[in-house]
C-alpha cells in the first residue's frame, strides 16, 4: 500500500488509429493529425490518452500485403481516406479491428466491422423525399452519378408514386451545356 501512495505517475496510454489515404486524400491527413493531436484531447480531456495516428500511403498497394498488415497490426481502428479499394474492408476483417470509410457502405453489407461518415443511398434517398414532402415540392430533377443508375431509380420509382411530382431523371448533367440546363429548368 506504502508504494502506491508514493507512485503518483500516470501512465500515458497510446491509442493507435491507422490511417488509409492516397495522393488526393493526402490534405485529410494533415487534419487527422490536428483534431487527434489537439482537438480531441482537450475537447475531451484525455490527459492520459495519446492518440498516434499509422498512416498507409496506399497508391499502388495491395492492401492485403504482409507490409500493410504489418504495419496497422497493433492499431484499434482504421480509418479509410482511400475509399477506392474495396480490399479496406476486408482488411478490417483480417485484423479483427473497426473501418471507418470516408464512402458509404451498402446496407447489406456482410462486413460487421466496417462503417461509413456518409448514409447509405437508400438513407440519403428517405432523406431528400422527406424534405420533398415536408417542403411541398412540386418539380424534382434528379440528377445522378452514371454508376449509381440502380440508387436513382429506387428514388425515381418512389417520388413518380406521388401524382404532385413532376420528377425528371438526368444523368451526370453537364453544367456546361448551357442548352440543357436552360431546357430543364424551365
Amino acid at each position: 500500500m506504502a508504494y502506491s501512495a508514493l507512485n503518483t505517475e500516470e501512465v500515458i496510454r497510446d491509442v493507435k488509429i491507422g490511417t488509409l489515404y492516397r495522393k488526393e486524400t493526402e490534405s485529410l491527413v494533415g487534419v487527422l493529425e490536428y483534431v487527434f493531436d489537439y482537438v480531441l484531447p482537450r475537447k475531451l480531456q484525455l490527459e492520459n490518452l495519446r492518440f498516434t495516428l499509422t498512416h498507409v500511403k496506399v497508391d499502388g498497394k495491395d492492401l492485403l500485403s504482409k507490409e500493410v498488415l504489418s504495419t496497422l497490426s497493433q492499431v484499434v481502428t482504421i480509418i479509410d481516406l482511400a475509399s477506392e479499394d474495396e480490399k479496406g474492408v476486408a482488411l478490417s476483417s483480417l485484423l479483427h479491428v473497426p473501418i471507418m470509410k470516408v464512402d458509404a457502405i451498402e446496407d447489406n453489407t456482410a462486413h460487421k466491422l466496417a462503417m461509413s461518415i456518409r448514409p447509405s443511398y437508400h438513407v440519403a434517398s428517405q432523406a431528400l423525399f422527406d424534405v420533398m414532402d415536408e417542403f411541398n415540392f412540386s418539380r424534382v430533377a434528379v440528377v445522378y452519378d452514371a454508376c449509381r443508375t440502380r440508387e436513382a431509380s429506387y428514388f425515381y420509382a418512389k417520388a413518380r408514386r406521388w401524382p404532385r411530382f413532376n420528377i425528371e431523371m438526368i444523368p451526370e448533367l453537364i453544367l456546361s451545356d448551357k442548352k440543357t440546363v436552360k431546357r430543364l429548368s424551365n
